[in-house]
């Protein structure tokens, strides 16, 4: 059944008991032709709306029901870039590696969100116990860390239970949203770039005591010595360069 078909049945309200597995998709597509159908670049205005609603502060179950909407889409759809050219970026480097380290450096970052918060709190406003946090720009991640923090909210569960088992030493943490808003800050539009503050890198780097870019970690590992621990432990350390 054709995509079509099946959407002019959806919205008549009848039902098209297909599995989507079995719908027949064309093997092949024409090329645009030159000239023709020229891409159209959305206003920027549109990434304005990626705030994150919460039904205990606006009361507004109708406002639910509409997130995401396009700006978020459109939002999404720029971080994944950004995501896309940080393994371009690495291409000469393991990309596997840099996973691994990266998911080293999201733990860091986890370990100390409670210092994190705190320190936000007092720049934040939040309308009651049950709003949703949102960090700004100055308190964001690193890329790497952040497409860690993607990714393991994707796996709802585990990701509700490491909340739940910090709870007691940072409480509220489920209640942090991903940083949409200030994602968006960080990303230059016109190169799909993303670019952390300065003030982001250095609190990065005050917590982990490592450099906020992965790229120039990957290319200059810190030096190894006995006298002080390694900042981070697990599969995902770094050959340390011997001197």
């Amino acid at each position: 059944m054709s995509l079509l078909r099946r959407a002019k049945l959806a919205l008549s309200g009848k039902q098209a008991h297909v599995d989507p597995h079995c719908w027949r998709l064309p093997s092949s597509y024409s090329t645009t032709t030159k000239g023709r159908n020229p891409t159209v670049i959305p206003d920027p205005s549109i990434f304005a709306n990626a705030h994150v609603p919460n039904h205990t502060v606006t009361g507004d179950e109708e406002a639910l029901h509409l997130y995401p909407d396009t700006g978020h889409a459109a939002l999404h759809l720029a971080l994944l870039e950004c995501f896309h050219k940080l393994r371009l970026s690495a291409r000469e480097l393991a990309w596997t590696l840099l996973l691994r380290v990266a998911v080293d450096r999201f733990m860091a970052w986890w370990s100390s969100v409670d210092l994190v918060l705190q320190h936000a709190s007092a720049y934040s406003h939040r309308a009651g116990p049950e709003a949703a946090v949102q960090l700004t720009k100055e308190y964001l991640p690193p890329l790497d860390v952040l497409l860690v923090w993607y990714a393991f909210m994707l796996n709802v569960d585990a990701y509700l239970a490491a909340c739940r088992a910090r709870e007691r030493q940072v409480p509220g943490l489920q209640s942090l949203s991903f940083p949409w808003l200030a994602i968006r800050d960080a990303i230059d539009f016109d190169t799909m770039s993303f670019h952390l503050p300065r003030g982001a890198q250095t609190l990065f780097s005050t917590l982990s005591g490592q450099r906020a870019d992965i790229l120039t970690y990957l290319e200059s590992p810190p030096a190894y010595s006995d006298k002080r621990p390694m900042p981070y432990s697990g599969y995902g350390r770094l050959p340390y360069k011997a001197h």
